[in-house]
This record gives C-alpha cells, structure tokens and sequence, in this order.
C-alpha cells in the first residue's frame, strides 16, 4: 500500500520517464538505508534558501522534522546558514534553538553558544552554564560541562565536589554527561 505522499506524486507527474526516475531514485535510497524521515526531511529543506550539500548535511541523521523546526527557529537568529545547520542538524526537537536562543547575551560567541546547545533536548546547557558562573573555571571548561547535560546531574557532580582536591579539568571531565557529539 502506498503512502498518501506517494500517491499525491504519482498524480502530480505526468510524464512516465520522470515517474519512473523517480521510482528509481525511492528504491535507491530505501536500498541505502535513507529513512523516510530523513527524504521527507531533504524534499522540505528544499525550501529553504540552502545548497543541496546543506540540505544533505541537515537531514542526514534525521529521525523525524526536527533539524527543520530547529532550523526555522534558529533562522531569525542571525546565524549563517552552515551555524544553523551546525546547531540542528542532530535536532530529535527544537530544543537547540531554544538552548541558543536563552543563550544569547550571556558573553558567549555564537560558536561557543553553538557548541553549547547543539545536543541539547532541554534548555537544560544554558541553565547548567549559568549555575557555573560562581565557580573559577574558564569559558571552555563552563561549556564542557553543560554542552550535553539534559538535567542538574552534571552541575550537581561539578558543585558537590569542587573541594575535592581535583583539579577543574579533571572534575569537568568527571562530571560532564557523555552523550556522543555529532
């Protein structure tokens, strides 16, 4: 049974040589693994004023819309568009938008705001960097911590042993959640 999508397209097309390079092109795609939500993704994009390379980049680990709701609330934000695709193109929300949007005017550049919010699910980083603002550690070491934690648990570790004798790199390195970077 076909997709409403893909019935939609057969209509559209009249032309049996179009359809059929389209055919080919869906069977391709399934053949290497491309998900439908990273193709519904990648036909979207196409509105967006973006060169295949970035929509490519974008959608490729799409699992749902996201790196496009993130990218439409990231787009008003004066970023390039290869920033904003930086910050969203591992989106499973519109939470890094969100993260940077907090971020901003916080003495940050918009790449450290970028490294800071690019995994983010919550804006959880921005308010992890926040509570580390007491503490004598640098911007990077601030950044390191918070860029992939989604709750208190890594400023929790930070601030529950500061006095422990390690030194800040070691204990921001401890404490940081290790959800892989993209």
């Amino acid at each position: 049974m076909e997709s409403k999508q893909t019935m939609a397209l057969k209509k559209k097309l009249s032309r049996p040589l179009y359809l059929t390079t389209v055919t080919i092109a869906v069977a391709l795609t399934s053949n290497l693994g491309l998900t439908n939500d990273r193709w519904e993704c990648f036909t979207e994009s196409s509105r967006l004023p973006l060169t295949i390379k970035q929509r490519v980049r974008l959608c490729s680990g799409a699992k749902s819309d996201a790196p496009l709701r993130c990218f439409a609330q990231a787009y008003p934000l004066g970023l390039t568009a290869d920033q904003q695709i930086t910050l969203c193109q591992a989106a499973s929300s519109d939470a890094p938008a969100r993260c940077f949007f907090s971020s901003l005017g916080k003495g940050i550049t918009f790449d450290q705001i970028i490294k800071l919010c690019t995994t983010a699910t919550t804006t959880y980083p921005i308010q992890c960097f926040d509570h580390t603002a007491g503490f004598p550690i640098t911007l990077d070491q601030r950044i390191n911590l918070c860029a992939n934690s989604s709750s208190e648990e890594s400023f929790s570790c930070f601030a529950s042993h500061a006095n422990s004798g390690l030194t800040w790199d070691q204990l921001v390195n401890l404490c940081t959640e290790n959800t892989p970077t993209p």
